[in-house]
């Protein structure tokens, strides 16, 4: 989703969605995780 930020770990393979709030639906993560190469 626009606005969330993302981050990745530079030492270890670890990513996170800063997302708050209850929007998006049960497949946000998994479809997040297609849109960043790791």
């Amino acid at each position: 989703s626009p606005g969330v930020p993302w981050v990745r770990d530079t030492d270890q393979p670890l990513s996170l969605a800063l997302k708050s709030g209850n929007f998006g639906d049960e497949n946000f993560f998994a479809r997040a995780q297609t849109e960043f190469p790791q």
